[in-house]
């Protein structure tokens, strides 16, 4: 979350004219796009992979994304992760580009 905040900030004051603030900057937009991308590829993934959850090498190497959930056959709860990121990145992302609305 921090990162993500971090991010968003710099992205609001971004500055391109000295070296160290175009590393800045481009370390910036990578850093904010990998967060944001994250959630999107992290339910891409569990959905794509939801039959393999019970096989012993799968979950030795996923069983973290997915860890704690009960899963049935037709179960969603392996996606509590991804609507957790997601609601953690709209937070962040209404913290740092609302600052300035009158009713936030």
């Amino acid at each position: 979350m921090d990162l993500c905040i971090s991010g968003f900030i710099n992205i609001l004051d971004l500055k391109w004219s000295v070296n160290g603030e175009v590393i800045a900057a481009a370390l910036s937009l990578i850093t904010t796009s990998i967060v944001i991308v994250a959630p999107i590829l992290v339910f891409i993934f569990l959905k794509k992979f939801k039959e393999k959850f019970e096989e012993k090498e799968f979950n030795s190497k996923f069983g973290d994304l997915y860890d704690g959930f009960k899963l049935e056959a037709d179960s969603n709860a392996y996606l509590y992760n991804f609507f957790f990121l997601l609601r953690r990145l709209a937070f962040t992302a209404s913290l740092v580009f609302l600052k300035y609305e009158p009713y936030f």
